[in-house]
């Protein structure tokens, strides 16, 4: 029975380091983000209306409407899932940006892990992220600028170093 804990407990570890205390560092990120944005309805970002517009104007047939020199195109399709499920759209927006945020925590922990080789720098350098007043703004504020610049960070991670969670 020992034998088959030791065995298991690499494993748990591991576990514990690439994917809970990141997710730990996320779930009091979203809490925080969400009570301060619970009672703001109105669209802060002024560039969001052009984005709402164009995903209102996206249609299966019409491709050029599909690309876009500003937005990324993935975006435009998400707030219209969004607005198809009959939510608002200063509420897609904020959750997006959410996701971002979420996603660029995850790839903070993963750089600095991989670089430093050490969970204890890891967890202090996305503990420090989550609490940057700038990341704090955006991570909750509706538009693609958070969610656009965790996908940089984690591509980098892919092309840099491998894989993005396994390793």
């Amino acid at each position: 029975r020992s034998e088959g804990l030791k065995q298991t407990t690499p494993v748990l570890a591991r576990i514990a380091k690439l994917l809970i205390i990141p997710l730990a560092i996320s779930v009091v990120f979203v809490m925080v983000e969400w009570r301060h944005v619970a009672f703001i309805i109105g669209a802060i970002n002024v560039d969001f209306f052009p984005q709402i517009e164009w995903a209102l104007r996206l249609r299966w047939g019409d491709w050029p409407t599909w690309a876009s020199w500003i937005y990324p195109s993935g975006y435009a399709w998400l707030i219209r899932l969004g607005l198809g499920l009959g939510l608002d759209a200063e509420r897609v927006g904020q959750a997006l940006s959410l996701l971002g945020a979420v996603l660029g925590l995850f790839a903070a922990y993963r750089i600095a892990l991989l670089v430093c080789l050490t969970w204890r720098f890891a967890f202090l350098c996305a503990g420090l992220l989550a609490l940057n007043a700038r990341y704090l703004l955006y991570g909750a504020l509706e538009g693609n600028d958070t969610l656009s610049r965790s996908e940089e960070h984690t591509s980098e991670l892919q092309s840099r170093f491998g894989i993005f969670v396994c390793r």
